[in-house]
């Protein structure tokens, strides 16, 4: 079965809370990377530079910021969903541990629980095999002692999938995060032929 979760959805199920840089931040980091291309390219001419070339440089560097830290990338990169899959895989390949079925005296498989996952820039699309409901129910007893309700696979969805592996964290003692001190070191910035291109056009029109 296949379960979808939004970016934000899957950031905020997993404790993350990211939020992508407002518009006023982009805008104020482009305006000083443009001036500072701007004074580089220009240095030496005394032709005041309009104001449409300016424009252009700084929408082309805060567009390549923006992208950059949407969250769709920044968690597609730096979360390293591969361990958190492979976590969720781990319990429900090792079977039933706890004695938390009694109630409901069903049998359940152990085997692989995601068996895959895609993503796009809307979010993470898992595929989940019934021993994910092995993975869910330990985990969620783990973190709150909840024991097995009888939930079936067709209940659960992309936020039963985040929410197990962030208590699988919890119970292991291991954190879930987003190492992004360097992140912005990775960023494509608009290279000097790129914004050379905006800056010469504008001029031949001004």
């Amino acid at each position: 079965m296949k379960v979808f979760i939004s970016w934000q959805e899957f950031s905020q199920a997993l404790g993350l809370d990211y939020e992508e840089p407002d518009g006023f931040a982009a805008s104020d980091m482009a305006w000083e990377q443009a001036q500072s291309w701007l004074a580089e390219h220009t240095a030496g001419d005394s032709t005041p530079i309009p104001d449409e070339v300016q424009d252009g440089v700084r929408f082309a560097i805060e567009q390549a910021i923006s992208d950059h830290w949407g969250i769709g990338k920044v968690l597609s990169h730096n979360l390293g969903i591969d361990r958190l899959v492979d976590a969720v895989n781990v319990w429900s390949k090792r079977g039933k541990q706890m004695n938390i079925y009694e109630p409901l005296n069903r049998s359940l498989p152990a085997g692989i629980a995601i068996t895959n996952w895609s993503s796009d820039t809307e979010g993470v699309t898992f595929v989940i095999k019934r021993p994910f409901l092995v993975a869910y129910i330990e985990a969620a007893y783990c973190v709150s002692s909840f024991g097995d309700e009888g939930l079936n696979l067709k209940d659960m969805d992309g936020r039963s999938v985040a929410a197990t592996m962030r208590r699988i964290a919890e119970c292991e003692g291991w954190r879930i995060s987003l190492p992004l001190d360097r992140w912005d070191e990775m960023r494509r910035r608009p290279t000097y032929h790129e914004l050379a291109k905006i800056h010469n056009e504008a001029m031949k029109q001004a």
